[in-house]
């Protein structure tokens, strides 16, 4: 899978969502002291040094109750006495970069600020979107003066960018891409997680245009009618309906009030993929007419980022 920088915020979606896939998929073990069926995602704002101090926002921070072994000692709480409760808190960074030394030394700096304003154990994650070695394990980071060892921070990883799917099949890509988009149709989801697994492969498939071609294909064909009512999913359904109430009221109440009710839309679907809009974004969407805008939002699911708008191109 090829991936490109800037989209965490697709990622922390699709982790929040299947975060439970997520865990057994790569760390079993993990996943079997933890109680995945009920999450309470928690402010992940942080503030080191207030009430002046810089502010933090962490990627995503999960609250698990920790499932007790009948064979094990019971859990002890902060006090020293057995809990009849015991949770745990699981720290998801989403690093896009090249680079994976930043991130490795923020994150001892983010334990300790998450340990002391929890009271809980924390487990770090680290999920290398665009990092090249090792596919997923364990990292640590050293520190140590004159020889002597003080700390040790280990945490779990998984490098996105090392798990080929091609590696392991001698098939085309417009192939893998096409059985990818069926089998998630045909998978016991709901709409908004078919929804968000079939974006994500549409937006990263690393294909040329002769690839996309024989893609369009495969897709038209019977065997991949599913894939086709699947893209008939809630997202796109209340995207219809914010077009078609623009044009109503383009038509009723005049054309500027239609244009601007289209422009809301636009907004809308653009933050809920990738956050809040740059200035630069939100004046380019406001210089567009109802037509543009209409013709933008029924293709915003093609957009994989930002940077890939193209205003000029509905001019």
């Amino acid at each position: 899978v090829v991936l490109m920088p800037d989209h965490d915020q697709r990622f922390k979606e699709l982790i929040k969502v299947f975060f439970a896939d997520f865990l057994h998929l790569f760390f079993v073990d993990y996943a079997k002291r933890l109680e995945l069926d009920s999450v309470d995602w928690l402010t992940t704002e942080i503030s080191p040094y207030p009430p002046e101090g810089s502010r933090h926002h962490l990627d995503l921070v999960g609250k698990f109750k920790i499932r007790q072994a009948s064979d094990a000692l019971p859990m002890l709480d902060s006090g020293g006495f057995p809990a009849e409760e015991c949770y745990a808190v699981v720290h998801i960074e989403i690093e896009s970069g090249e680079s994976k030394t930043s991130i490795m030394k923020r994150m001892p700096s983010y334990y300790i600020h998450l340990r002391n304003q929890t009271n809980l154990p924390v487990l770090p994650i680290i999920i290398f979107l665009n990092q090249v070695g090792d596919k997923y394990g364990t990292m640590e980071v050293r520190d140590s003066l004159f020889g002597l060892e003080i700390q040790v921070f280990r945490f779990l990883f998984v490098a996105l960018k090392g798990l080929d799917a091609l590696e392991y099949m001698e098939k085309e890509i417009a192939w893998v891409g096409a059985e990818a988009l069926r089998k998630i149709s045909q998978a016991p989801l709901d709409a908004h997680k078919q929804f968000l697994l079939g974006e994500c492969v549409r937006a990263y498939l690393p294909m040329e245009p002769e690839q996309q071609a024989e893609y369009d294909k495969l897709l038209a064909t019977e065997t991949y009618a599913g894939v086709k009512a699947m893209n008939k999913t809630s997202y796109e359904e209340g995207i219809e309906k914010g077009i078609e109430k623009g044009m109503e009221k383009g038509v009723k109440f005049g054309r500027e009030e239609g244009r601007v009710e289209l422009l809301d839309c636009a907004i809308n679907v653009l933050e809920g993929r990738f956050g809040p809009l740059p200035a630069k974004i939100l004046t380019d969407l406001k210089s567009l007419s109802r037509q543009e805008l209409k013709s933008m939002i029924s293709n915003s699911f093609r957009i994989s980022s930002l940077d890939s708008l193209d205003f000029h191109g509905l001019k």
